[in-house]
């Protein structure tokens, strides 16, 4: 598993943010341009793999924070 194309996805709390985010997500899917895994709706995150950094680009553009799911794994070491 090459853990560097698994994403959280996150948008502000709004409810709204929300579904926008999930009406455009659900649109890569349809392209075959990300998988999403889990959706986190009380947080306003969704996990999904993206193979295409221009996807990731795009969403950030759009104002969403897209960070590497092994940003976790990252945390915990450095406090080793």
């Amino acid at each position: 598993m090459e853990s560097e194309n698994y994403y959280f996805i996150r948008c502000g709390m709004e409810d709204v943010r929300f579904s926008e985010l999930e009406q455009i997500l659900e649109g890569y899917v349809q392209e075959n341009k990300i998988e999403l895994q889990y959706s986190f709706p009380y947080i306003a995150t969704v996990a999904a793999k993206i193979e295409e950094k221009s996807v990731v680009e795009e969403l950030v553009g759009k104002g969403y924070a897209v960070e590497p799911q092994n940003i976790l794994r990252q945390l915990d070491t450095e406090e080793l």
